[in-house]
């Protein structure tokens, strides 16, 4: 996730620097008191930092990044991880690790467009749905729940059929291009929240690539 980007446009013959500040759009969000993080890596200190009094619920199924979590997120702020992936229903799964950046693990293949190296390793992990995971949970009016699952995004929000609704907000990655295969794409995950009644409130980044792509976007959805 970069904070920032530099460049230039050409108008009308005259080079323009333009400057953005991705997830700016955050200021459209009223502090959280508590934050479910699905996908958690090495933490999202944006959020964490923005929202400091806001609990935190963290679901990350990577043994790898479990003591990282533990030792510097949850000696700081009062929370809870959960060692599982999210999904669309309960089981088990395999999820690929790439040994040279294990940010980009996931339970899908990648597409020809995102293709890993050889250098990885498969794990096997647990899957639960949100709705379990959050059983017996009070979730307050204004909670915020974000998603980053590399193409998995759209089957964790399946699995919340029950209690989606009940957050303020969403904040999930979503794929434009065809990052992975049997994914889906950006109009499939919008159709999905608005039918759970949110509205597409904010695009807070769109990063673009080398190659002048945008594959991915951090999508802020609202409540209605």
């Amino acid at each position: 996730m970069r904070l920032s980007a530099i460049g230039s446009i050409d108008l009308f013959g005259l080079k323009v620097r333009t400057t953005y500040k991705e997830w700016a759009a955050l200021d459209r969000v009223s502090p959280p008191d508590l934050i479910v993080d699905v996908g958690v890596a090495y933490g999202t200190p944006i959020l964490y930092n923005r929202f400091p009094g806001a609990e935190l619920l963290l679901i990350e199924p990577v043994p790898m990044f479990h003591d990282h979590i533990e030792k510097n997120i949850l000696t700081r702020r009062d929370g809870e991880l959960i060692r599982s992936a999210a999904g669309a229903a309960p089981g088990a799964a395999e999820i690929t690790l790439e040994k040279g950046d294990p940010l980009r693990s996931s339970l899908l293949q990648r597409s020809a467009l995102t293709k890993m190296s050889q250098d990885k390793e498969y794990v096997e992990i647990n899957v639960d749905t949100l709705d379990n995971m959050l059983s017996g949970r009070t979730i307050p009016p204004n909670a915020l729940l974000k998603i980053d699952t590399e193409g998995y995004e759209l089957e964790v929000l399946k699995g919340a059929q029950t209690r989606l609704g009940e957050f303020a907000y969403v904040i999930t990655e979503a794929s434009v291009l065809e990052r992975f295969e049997e994914s889906y794409r950006m109009p499939d995950l919008i159709n999905h929240m608005i039918a759970q009644g949110f509205a597409l409130d904010a695009m807070l980044a769109a990063p673009v690539d080398k190659r002048g792509l945008i594959r991915v976007a951090d999508l802020l959805f609202r409540r209605l």
